[in-house]
């Protein structure tokens, strides 16, 4: 039952992405490959940090309901935490989404030793200190190696060798994508489309090997990354962006109105058979996308410091979004020993949950990273 409705929420899905490709040219240009205008050196658009940090506040959002119904599964409100955690579904697609919008190709040195140094030392290290809050320390020398290797550390983890994955095809078949003549991009967004909606919902988890790689299998998110590549030129520069709005004023309220069709589905599926939505659908993380870029570009400019200050908030936790991703499994994981109601009830323990989780993170980070620079100035 569970599978067959997840089955008929991605049709729905697709039907309103379908609806709204052959409606409007605006949405349609979030398929179709152009030439990116070029980023000045050490420009990165904060708007997109934006997104991220909404994005990685919902990976937390997610944790949160795991965490609830660990110490609470039969109590009438954690409906509420897994409705909330269905909304947050958009939130690992949008980061490979935008994955494609920084990818550059320098050479094999360069593109790799910045992925070395930027994402694997980090993740190692920290991956490696998470081992002994959860593992018996005698198994560490056997376990880790293939733990690392499968993010399996932390649940989450799971997406640092994704994306190691998504890095290996970016270098060995789409680093000259801007190259490829429309007709071979058509066909490989249909293909990853196909390819992505078929690991959805029917990938061999029963299969030896094959089936035990599935969390990190490439083929669960194939179409968003192919999409952030030529939804690049559009979602990173505020001019063109607003030009594709103008150019339709039924596209974005039309964009809404489907998104919130789709999420009455989810929501009603939610509340009848506490169902949990896939983080992979096709529609919702591409909608959601582009509405949270629309809601940053409005935002951006204002003077009301209030909402200033919170776009500038999300903006800061998107752009330390690894610290955030690689401690906060650790921290959620050793508050598991507290019964979240211990911090006030269900309402309030699921804020005070939200906010140690982005917090804590964030500080022990900062605090970690300060004391390695000033070490490396002292001795270096």
């Amino acid at each position: 039952m569970i599978q067959t409705t997840n089955l008929y929420i991605e049709l729905f899905g697709l039907i309103l992405l379908f609806l709204l490709t052959i409606s409007f040219l605006s949405f349609r240009n979030l398929f179709t490959l152009s030439q990116a205008v070029p980023a000045k050196k050490g420009e990165r658009s904060q708007v997109v940090d934006f997104v991220r940090g909404i994005a990685m506040c919902s990976i937390v959002v997610i944790h949160i309901d795991s965490y609830f119904a660990f110490f609470h599964p039969k109590d009438p409100e954690i409906v509420l935490t897994k409705w909330l955690a269905n909304l947050s579904r958009f939130c690992v697609p949008a980061f490979i989404l935008s994955s494609g919008f920084f990818l550059s190709w320098k050479g094999i040195s360069a593109f790799w030793m910045s992925k070395l140094k930027n994402l694997l030392l980090p993740y190692v290290i920290i991956a490696c200190i998470g081992y002994f809050t959860k593992y018996p320390p005698e198994n560490f020398l056997s376990d880790i190696i293939p733990k690392l290797l499968l993010g399996q550390v932390f649940q989450p983890y799971y997406y640092v060798p994704l994306l190691f994955g998504f890095y290996l095809l970016y270098s060995l078949f789409f680093r000259n994508i801007q190259n490829w003549s429309a007709g071979f991009f058509y066909s490989v967004l249909g293909i990853s489309l196909l390819l992505n909606f078929g690991s959805n919902h029917f990938y061999p988890k029963s299969l030896p090997v094959i089936g035990e790689l599935e969390a990190i299998s490439f083929t669960n998110f194939i179409f968003f990354f192919v999409v952030g590549f030529s939804a690049k030129r559009i979602l990173t520069d505020k001019e063109i962006f607003l030009e594709q709005l103008r150019a339709n004023k039924l596209y974005l309220p039309s964009l809404l109105f489907a998104t919130l069709l789709y999420l009455a589905a989810v929501t009603h599926y939610s509340i009848a058979l506490n169902l949990e939505v896939s983080n992979h659908f096709l529609f919702y993380p591409i909608a959601c996308f582009v509405l949270l870029t629309y809601i940053g570009i409005k935002i951006e400019p204002t003077e009301f410091k209030p909402l200033k200050r919170v776009y500038s908030g999300f903006a800061y936790i998107g752009e330390n979004s690894l610290a955030l991703f690689l401690l906060h499994p650790m921290t959620i994981h050793l508050m598991h020993m507290i019964d979240p109601y211990y911090f006030g009830g269900f309402y309030l323990g699921w804020v005070t949950t939200l906010a140690i989780n982005i917090v804590l993170p964030l500080m022990i980070w900062k605090l970690g990273y300060g004391i390695v620079r000033k070490l490396a100035e002292r001795f270096w």
